[in-house]
């Protein structure tokens, strides 16, 4: 990949016609992987121009992958550094560590070399002057931000560090809370994303800021998926203030969290006790990580538009969200299609809930039920509440009610639907009553009905 590429060569009309079809030639690029592609670069000057962008479109930098030597010496991050404009996706582990110190040295020394004062967040991370002054020359004046990056993913990874061994790779990396803000760091730079995925362990009200603040400056996110484990006090702030802090051009919404106050008592597996002597690990957080407070952040005004473009919204656990707030989260979802029902709290009005998410999300096509601990009534409410013939899609677990109460509720949408699924049934049901209950929708392409043996009963009539 670093060798210099073999001069040009003659090509016959048939390669010039070929080279002319760029859909063509991408389309090609993208079944071949990242060696394939790097051995084309060095054929010639014209495959080298064209297949350098598909050879960083996309860079994965988790578990053991080809792209780790793109981040193991000066030079190969020089060289990935002049590349990354072709950059559109990329996927971190504990490697983040690696590119945060870059962009750090980078946005220092360009601000140092043009005269100008380093303006950068105060809860930016910082990192050690030795590295930085090491590194300063090699990315000098190299547009190192991935500006055109659209899809941004971050996984904690706990069985990689002995199989890594960058120049820059900083053994500090393992404070969590280090790790989050070097993500949001690097996120601060990349106005046009469009996809994002972290892992994350909220600690802090301040984590739960700055994630908001992260969100505000992605106008054009479309997909987000968070999921990691937090404290249950936590919990609450959240999922409204993550909600209500995406664009409005957001289409899929996605938080799957624990919310467990034991957690943080329990040490991973790439502990930090592996890296840091008594004490040192504290002395490490203080020097790396700014105290901020909450007056040190810009304020979060809440938004007013409702996400017109939301289709699917999964948040697996919702339970400790009062009614006003679920209801003022659905408000703002008036065309939702997919809904994944969420773990509610026992007092929580499961009749008043469903009609109010029924009259404000009445495009909803896809109701599914099988991730969720709460009763299934919420999911049986939606299909009475919904207009009729809207449903097309229907997950229900542990089905315990008697088998005849579902004819009106099916035949309410007995031409829409195309699929069913019943997981887990307290009741078994005879051929009589399923073909009264399902029978009715002639449209209905898929049905699954799992009976569990262990639980279940005999029908009454």
């Amino acid at each position: 990949m670093t060798s210099s590429p073999s001069p040009p060569t003659t090509t016959s009309s048939p390669c010039r016609h070929f080279f002319n079809l760029p859909e063509l030639v991408a389309s090609l690029l993208s079944h071949l992987d990242r060696s394939s592609i790097a051995r084309l670069t060095q054929t010639c000057r014209h495959l080298n121009v064209i297949c350098t962008p598909a050879l960083y479109i996309s860079l994965n930098f988790t578990g053991i992958c080809p792209e780790f030597d793109l981040l193991e010496s000066r030079s190969s991050i020089y060289i990935l550094a002049r590349n990354l404009r072709h950059v559109r996706r990329v996927s971190f582990g504990n490697m983040v560590a690696t590119y945060y110190n870059c962009l750090r040295t980078f946005l220092e020394y360009d601000n140092d070399s043009s005269g100008i004062k380093p303006s950068l967040p105060v809860w930016f991370p910082r990192m050690d002057e030795s590295s930085a002054t090491s590194k300063a020359n090699e990315v000098s004046f190299v547009p190192l931000p991935m500006i055109h990056l659209t899809s941004y993913t971050s996984k904690l990874e706990r069985d990689t560090c002995d199989e890594i061994f960058s120049l820059i790779y900083l053994q500090y990396c393992t404070v969590v809370q280090l790790r989050m803000r070097q993500d949001m760091a690097i996120l601060h730079y990349c106005p046009q994303l469009t996809t994002l995925y972290l892992d994350l362990l909220i600690q802090s009200d301040i984590d739960i800021h700055l994630l908001s603040l992260t969100l505000r400056g992605l106008p054009s996110l479309k997909s987000l998926t968070l999921k990691g484990m937090m404290s249950e006090e936590e919990w609450p702030t959240l999922v409204p203030l993550a909600f209500f802090s995406c664009s409005e051009t957001l289409v899929d919404f996605r938080v799957r969290f624990i919310h467990d106050d034991g957690i943080f008592a329990e040490r991973p597996e790439w502990s930090e006790e592996d890296f840091f002597d008594d004490g040192e690990l504290e002395e490490v957080r203080e020097a790396l990580l700014p105290a901020v407070q909450e007056k040190d952040l810009p304020p979060i005004p809440h938004r007013q538009q409702p996400l017109q473009h939301l289709k699917t919204f999964f948040v697996n656990a919702m339970d400790t969200l009062t009614q006003v707030q679920i209801q003022s989260i659905f408000e703002h979802c008036p065309g939702l299609v997919s809904l994944v029902i969420p773990q509610l709290h026992p007092v929580i009005n499961i009749r008043s809930l469903a009609h109010f998410i029924a009259e404000h999300c009445p495009r909803i096509q896809k109701i599914d039920h099988k991730r969720s601990d709460t009763d299934n009534q919420l999911a049986l409410d939606l299909m009475v509440f919904l207009p009729p013939d809207t449903v097309q899609d229907l997950t229900i677990i542990r089905f315990d009610k008697d088998w005849e109460e579902l004819i009106p509720i099916m035949g309410r949408h007995k031409g829409s639907l195309r699929k069913v699924d019943f997981v887990g049934c307290c009741r078994f049901i005879s051929a009589k009553v399923k073909e009264e209950v399902f029978g009715q929708c002639l449209g209905l392409e898929a049905l699954y009905l799992d009976i569990d043996p262990y639980t279940a009963t005999s029908h009454q009539h």
